[in-house]
């Protein structure tokens, strides 16, 4: 398991708490993305409280291209999941664990098949010390 570099902004700033993002990839895209959004929803995520955000090499336990929406969403979940454990497993204190997931879910409908590009994210978050494995709560959590 592979770690990248942390948010910059964390590195400038002189604060003792850190709100730590681990993120199920490496690529420089994804690490992107998730921090444009703790970027956009910083006023809701302690705004004065450091961010740094971490790619980890991590398994999705499906195909380099997943095939089916069922396995995309399976991917990001286990990206976090394994990350989770991951914190578990070596007393790591991140706040939040994302797995993200891209793929493809082809239909077919009135005789014809269509396939559709779909990414996926899964957040998890840790919260008084205990992890919430709900990831629809976690979210509710961060944008309400």
């Amino acid at each position: 398991m592979s770690l990248t570099g942390a948010d910059s902004s964390s590195l400038n700033r002189n604060t003792t708490q850190t709100l730590v993002v681990a993120v199920g990839s490496t690529r420089r895209p994804k690490l992107d993305a998730v921090r444009e959004v703790c970027s956009l929803i910083r006023h809701r995520l302690s705004p004065d409280v450091a961010r740094d955000v971490r790619g980890f090499d991590v398994p999705s336990g499906v195909r380099h291209t997943p095939l089916t929406r069922e396995d995309t969403m399976s991917g990001a979940r286990q990206r976090a999941e394994v990350l989770t454990a991951m914190a578990r497993q070596n007393n790591e204190p991140w706040n939040y664990f994302v797995g993200l997931e891209g793929g493809l879910d082809v239909v077919s409908t009135g005789g014809q098949r269509y396939a559709f590009l779909q990414n996926w994210a899964y957040v998890t978050m840790v919260a008084a010390g205990a992890r919430s494995a709900n990831p629809a709560e976690s979210c509710c959590r961060i944008l309400s």
